[in-house]
């Protein structure tokens, strides 16, 4: 972490903030869905990590989130990463907006 950068960024109201979310999970990142297989991780629960782990939290820091979704992803490539060892990451858009965030 930068000190001050997520104060400085939550003083600033004028920019549009937007979280670019993480496509993948891999090994060491969330290893809580690697020991559940039928467990899968969705952009809320990076966004409670996000809570977890920056001083005060998401608020203030993004009002939009951006996620790309997997229909839109061709299957050639999610097979590619599945071999690499990583998994999806899905948006659950109803969860993301009862957090306050857009979509």
């Amino acid at each position: 972490q930068v000190p001050g950068l997520a104060n400085a960024v939550r003083r600033n109201e004028k920019a549009l903030k937007i979280l670019t979310a993480n496509l993948w999970v891999q090994k060491g990142e969330t290893d809580v869905v690697r020991e559940d297989p039928k467990r899968r991780f969705y952009v809320s629960d990076l966004i409670k990590a996000y809570n977890r782990n920056i001083p005060g939290g998401a608020k203030g820091l993004f009002s939009h989130v951006l996620s790309l979704g997997l229909q839109d992803i061709p299957s050639s490539i999610l097979q590619s990463y599945a071999m690499e060892d990583k998994m999806p990451i899905y948006l659950d858009k109803d969860n993301v907006e009862a957090m306050g965030f857009k979509t």
